[in-house]
């Protein structure tokens, strides 16, 4: 049986996202999501990491991280944004509660 959803399933998601970007292509060809979840993530499969040589040091720990066989093990979505905050890479994003609104696509208010 499969193992109950958690915040850790997406950090799993968030190490392949950052795998993607610093590798520009996508995680594991062209298989279908439903194919890596239940068949590659499920049996310890994961994509080569060979990151850019000027890629910040530390993302590659990050990435092996979120990736652990062992849910429990991986980092909660908040220490991964402690992790990249140093390297520059989160730019201006700012915690949801310091979020300005925004103005919807198409609407000129």
């Amino acid at each position: 049986p499969g193992t109950a959803y958690s915040e850790r399933c997406d950090v799993y998601s968030f190490g392949l996202l950052l795998w993607e970007i610093f590798h520009q292509e996508v995680a594991f060809g062209n298989a279908p999501g439903i194919t890596v979840a239940a068949c590659l993530a499920a049996h310890g499969k994961r994509p080569a990491l060979r990151l850019p040589s000027d890629c910040v040091a530390s993302v590659g720990p990050l990435i092996t991280s979120c990736w652990e066989h062992d849910a429990t093990a991986r980092p909660t979505m908040a220490a991964c944004v402690e992790r990249l905050a140093p390297s520059g890479y989160l730019g201006s994003l700012r915690r949801s509660d310091e979020r300005r609104p925004t103005r919807e696509a198409g609407r000129d208010s």
